[in-house]
């Protein structure tokens, strides 16, 4: 049966200045950004960023969900960090915004705070993407015909991206490993946060073009983050496919005087598996 109404869609807006669209939970007077991982986008996380009382909450979106062009003609991460930078500087309030991270977003993040660091404050990191440094060599000292041709980029390009209805949707990946872990009101909420109509079909919304560049290409996290000079949150889940504990335990090495929580049992895609709890851990981290 088809439940996605209990689900809904949340309005989208444009920012006027750089035409980036965006999501936007008013809860408060207090200015918070959103990064969203890759393949999520901001609309699959509602059930925590509706949580976040006290905090006013922009959320953009990659534009991997908005730019038609080839991903492969140029370095993807520059742009992110840019549009992050130009996104903030066109909303910015009287205070810097506090930022909540999940995945490939925290590299995103890290990125702009380089760039322009007073527009960032407090910093919440979601099973961040800080993989480990001989992977990341690996990959970019390979061809783009041998990185192209692993196992989750093929996946990635292979699987299918429309479907006839938003019900085939949820069914389609109600069965796949990576879904298992979220529950079927999670699930529903990807997929009407992260699929679009187009005609009679329904489509994700983030390219998947876009998605595998960005698995094709990871980034070069950990010297960012030894640089990296605003107080954060740090959160893992036990069972993170990405965030093994060798980095979890370097991450913490290099930065001690933060704060770290891991949660038991969960996995990456720990915002929507538990969105309840992160949401009362950042709350508390920022409050």
């Amino acid at each position: 049966m088809d439940t996605s109404h209990k689900h809904d869609s949340v309005d989208e807006l444009i920012c006027q200045s750089t035409k980036i669209p965006y999501i936007q939970f008013s809860q408060g007077d207090t200015p918070c950004l959103f990064i969203h991982a890759n393949g999520y986008p901001s609309g699959c996380y509602k059930p925590l960023l509706e949580q976040l009382k006290g905090y006013d909450v922009l959320a953009p979106l990659s534009r991997a969900c908005w730019d038609d062009s080839d991903p492969w003609r140029e370095n993807q991460w520059p742009r992110l960090a840019n549009d992050l930078v130009k996104f903030a500087r066109a909303h910015r309030q009287s205070k810097p915004f506090h930022c909540v991270s999940h995945s490939m977003g925290a590299v995103v993040l890290l990125m702009a705070i380089e760039q322009a660091p007073e527009l960032f404050d407090n910093v919440v990191f979601i099973d961040p993407i800080f993989l480990p440094t001989p992977l990341v060599k690996l990959a970019h000292y390979l061809p783009n015909k041998f990185t192209g041709n692993t196992k989750m980029i093929k996946k990635t390009l292979g699987r299918p991206d429309q479907w006839q209805s938003l019900q085939q949707a949820f069914d389609f990946h109600r069965s796949k490993r990576a879904y298992q872990a979220l529950s079927d009101p999670a699930l529903w909420q990807f997929i009407v946060g992260g699929t679009k109509q187009t005609g009679s079909h329904w489509q994700l919304r983030y390219s998947k073009q876009w998605e595998a560049w960005f698995y094709q290409h990871p980034p070069h996290a950990w010297p960012m983050l030894r640089k990296l000079n605003k107080p954060f949150l740090g959160l893992r889940a036990e069972k993170s496919e990405f965030l093994t504990p060798k980095s979890w335990l370097k991450w913490k090495k290099i930065k001690p005087h933060d704060t770290y929580i891991e949660f038991q049992g969960q996995h990456h895609l720990l915002p929507m598996e538990a969105p309840r709890d992160v949401a009362h851990a950042i709350l508390d981290f920022l409050e």
